[in-house]
């Protein structure tokens, strides 16, 4: 059980750390909205409630080996996932409607190429936009 407590440990701790690459990358593309920034914080400070894996699985070993299995769950272990899938879901679209609404002020392109192509962006922006939907995905 020892491994159990310790792959959730790592677990609980990497989620919220990946989740603040897409904070810092909100705190860039929002820089100038402070109420944006604000929002954006508080949903990934609920990403942060991954880190109670630990003490919301139980293990047990199997049979008389020395590997382990998690035998019960508390009931809310299963909204960590619910978060980190909204944060990631708003994350996503508000870098993109930001990106592509500024792009599409400057070019002729339509909504869809620009979406997926990146057609009309600059390099940076076009980045952005393609790593994220990568990520996404």
């Amino acid at each position: 059980t020892t491994t159990l407590y310790f792959s959730t440990s790592l677990g609980g701790l990497a989620t919220p750390l990946n989740s603040l690459l897409f904070l810092v990358r909100v705190d860039g593309v929002y820089r100038d909205s402070r109420l944006a920034k604000a929002a954006f914080t508080l949903l990934w400070l609920l990403t942060c409630s991954a880190m109670t894996g630990p003490w919301a699985s139980k293990g047990t070993t199997i049979g008389p080996t020395s590997f382990c299995i998690l035998s019960t769950s508390q009931k809310y272990s299963g909204i960590v996932f619910i978060l980190l899938a909204v944060f990631d879901t708003v994350v996503f679209l508000a870098i993109t409607w930001r990106v592509l609404s500024i792009a599409l002020a400057r070019t002729e392109s339509s909504w869809f190429e620009a979406f997926t192509g990146g057609k009309g962006m600059g390099r940076v922006s076009k980045a952005l936009l393609q790593t994220g939907q990568l990520y996404y995905l």
